[in-house]
C-alpha cells in the first residue's frame, strides 16, 4: 500500500500520522526522530481513535515504538502517535 505521513511538533508535543490512501499496510514497529534534549514522558498510539498498547525506547534522539500486536491499516484508515516530552 501507499499513503501519507505527516509530522508536527510544538515545544512539548510531537504528532505523527500515517494514513493509507491505497491498499493495506502492516505495522509492528515505528521509529521517529525527536529533539536531542527530549526525554519521553508519555506516548499514545491510536488506530482509528482506539488506543493501542505499546513499548518504547529512546536512544540518541531516535524513538522506537513496538506495538504489542501488529496492526493492519486499510485504505482510508490512519494510525496516530502523540509523543509528550
Amino acid at each position: 500500500g501507499w499513503g501519507l505521513f505527516t509530522q508536527d511538533r510544538s515545544h512539548s508535543v510531537q504528532h505523527e500520522r500515517i494514513e493509507v490512501r491505497w491498499g493495506r499496510v502492516n505495522l509492528r514497529t515505528l521509529a521517529f526522530s525527536v529533539p536531542s534534549d527530549w526525554t519521553i514522558a508519555e506516548i499514545a498510539v491510536r488506530h482509528e481513535g482506539a488506543a493501542l498498547p505499546s513499548k518504547h525506547v529512546l536512544t540518541n534522539s531516535r524513538l522506537r515504538i513496538e506495538l504489542a500486536e501488529p496492526v493492519w491499516l486499510s485504505q482510508d484508515q490512519r494510525l496516530e502517535v502523540e509523543i509528550r516530552r
